[in-house]
């Protein structure tokens, strides 16, 4: 008996958008923070300016009644066009605070994924160079590894990178002085417990590139 094939796809495609969602959000306090002030700030001006639109329509609405109602006090005909146009520019009041909700949202939405990629351009090296500064507060010297294309903070990381280089080859040069000075050592000096303590110390620095 053959057994079902045809859920697990659906299920691995369906986790491919929140693989993408997670690449994109490195570091997340930082990134949503950005979005929902971003967000924010949105719907605040959106429902001003919604707001002020609408006041313009009702204004609008509100002369229209007035003048059919003005127009019905002269002919009594104009009492039945008062009675159909209410029912329509009610209904058009509420079109238009349904076409202003959805804009605003769809303002939200954009913003909010234009933003997500926007920070995630410098999330990504901060994110690096975050853990880069770890390793450099225990003493440990990385190897950068180079940024994406289309990364910001690429000048910033090609000067950490700079430093970095030049603190290790700093380093390496001292190892380099050290080892001479070790082996320059008399050779009871250099056989005694301390002189191969220093011997062994220097040249595990050298190869950890470690300050001594």
């Amino acid at each position: 008996m053959s057994e079902p094939t045809g859920a697990q796809p659906p299920a691995m495609h369906a986790s491919k958008p929140v693989r993408r969602m997670n690449s994109l959000l490195i570091d997340r306090g930082l990134q949503l923070r950005y979005i929902a002030f971003v967000v924010v700030i949105a719907v605040a001006v959106a429902t001003l300016l919604g707001g002020l639109i609408y006041q313009q329509e009702r204004r609008a609405s509100e002369v229209i009644d007035r003048d059919i109602a003005e127009m019905a006090l002269t002919d009594a005909s104009y009492s039945a066009l008062g009675e159909q146009n209410a029912p329509l520019m009610a209904s058009r009041d509420r079109a238009l605070v349904i076409k202003m909700v959805a804009a605003g949202l769809g303002l939200a939405v954009a913003l909010a994924l234009y933003v997500l990629f926007i920070t995630h351009r410098f999330a990504g090296p901060l994110h690096k160079m975050g853990a880069y500064f770890e390793q450099i507060e225990g003493g440990q010297l990385p190897h950068l590894a180079p940024l994406r294309r289309g990364d910001w903070l690429q000048e910033f990381y090609d000067e950490l990178s700079r430093a970095i280089e030049a603190e290790r080859a700093r380093r390496q040069a001292s190892h380099a002085m050290l080892q001479r000075a070790v082996a320059a050592l008399p050779v009871e000096v250099a056989q005694s417990p301390q002189g191969l303590a220093i011997a062994a110390r220097v040249a595990a620095a050298a190869r950890r590139d470690e300050p001594i």
